[in-house]
């Protein structure tokens, strides 16, 4: 869950519980405190007392961070109850692949394709698959050709700079 950013959104707007769990104890930490529990926890390790535990397990912006997917997916399974749901997010198209995302652990971009064939090798069933933000390839496509004339140290702080107002502006429009 990271910051938990999104745990504390989904929390406010839908007035439910939800836990989270992450591998990084500083992301952890800097979560603020919601309903639900925080683990500092590898989902791989499958805690018998975890089992069909969560009615939905939400992804976003993880399944690109992990180097077997196949089996990442058939742990968040074994934490998932019977009917539960499995909602992903990922970075889209391997060809915007580049500094940035292996700068940030990024082992792939998806597409719908690829993302199918392994969440049915996980043995999940496929209710809808959709590709959001297309209003933002410019500005990936800026930032993977922005990127080729910085350094390492800086790409990591300008690769996404949150709060930009040009960003913002051009997002809107």
């Amino acid at each position: 869950c990271g910051n938990g950013i999104i745990r504390q959104q989904i929390e406010d707007y839908y007035g439910c519980i939800v836990s989270g769990c992450d591998l990084n104890i500083a992301a952890l930490r800097r979560a603020s405190s919601g309903k639900g529990d925080l683990y500092f926890y590898d989902i791989n390790q499958r805690y018998a007392d975890l089992k069909e535990e969560f009615s939905t397990a939400l992804l976003f912006d993880v399944l690109e961070h992990i180097k077997d997917p196949v089996c990442f997916l058939k742990s968040a399974a074994f934490h998932i109850k019977p009917g539960g749901r499995l909602i992903i997010d990922v970075p889209a198209f391997q060809l915007f692949y580049g500094r940035y995302d292996r700068m940030v652990g990024h082992y792939k971009r998806y597409n719908i394709s690829l993302l199918n064939k392994e969440l049915r090798l996980a043995g999940f069933r496929i209710e809808r698959s959709t590709y959001w933000g297309l209003s933002m390839v410019p500005l990936i496509l800026a930032r993977k050709l922005a990127l080729c004339f910085v350094s390492d140290e800086q790409a990591i702080k300008i690769g996404f700079l949150p709060d930009s107002r040009l960003v913002n502006h051009i997002l809107w429009l």
